[in-house]
């Protein structure tokens, strides 16, 4: 099985960077993963630099998209990696920001909620300054700091990933542990 990644960023100063770098060590799957690094404002290295010290950190492939001039919102990140996840096959694709650490089986466990449901997209929660998360329990909130969709038989993403920066009415949205 295929998970690609997408993690938006914007990268202006060094303590964002260092951000960035904490997050990616801490994504971790035993899947075959792709990461796509969306950058915005890229200004404290060059494409290739991060693309290389990010692929020191990270167990899979990493891509790194940098287009000077070109400025995305977060929704405009997610449809571009997206697409470039789809393109590569991808059977699941997370949306992850740079500023979240996911625990060690975070990615395995949400591929694995997506494998045994039919629920169109599904996030993990925040264990921060919340002690006694029952991690089983499915309720409808989702943290969109890190979440999953998987790929349609028609080779799109469910819930149409051009809804992404619209409100999701007609995606049935699943928040996991």
């Amino acid at each position: 099985m295929k998970l690609g990644m997408v993690m938006p960023v914007i990268l202006q100063e060094q303590a964002l960077l260092d951000c960035t770098r904490a997050a990616v060590e801490q994504l971790t799957t035993t899947h075959d993963a792709v990461l796509y690094v969306i950058c915005n404002r890229l200004h404290v290295c060059t494409s290739e630099e991060l693309q290389a010290d990010l692929q020191g950190r990270f167990r899979g492939n990493v891509v790194v998209v940098n287009e000077p001039g070109v400025v995305r919102s977060v929704a405009g990140s997610w449809n571009a990696g997206g697409q470039m996840a789809l393109a590569d096959n991808a059977e699941y694709i997370c949306f992850v920001a740079n500023d979240t650490r996911l625990r060690e089986n975070c990615l395995d466990e949400l591929t694995a909620f997506g494998q045994r449901t039919d629920v169109e997209l599904w996030s993990a929660i925040s264990y921060n300054n919340r002690p006694g998360i029952d991690s089983g329990q499915v309720t409808d909130g989702a943290d969109f700091s890190c979440f999953m969709m998987r790929r349609r038989r028609s080779g799109t993403l469910a819930g149409s990933i051009r809804t992404f920066g619209r409100p999701i009415s007609r995606t049935t949205i699943t928040t996991r542990a």
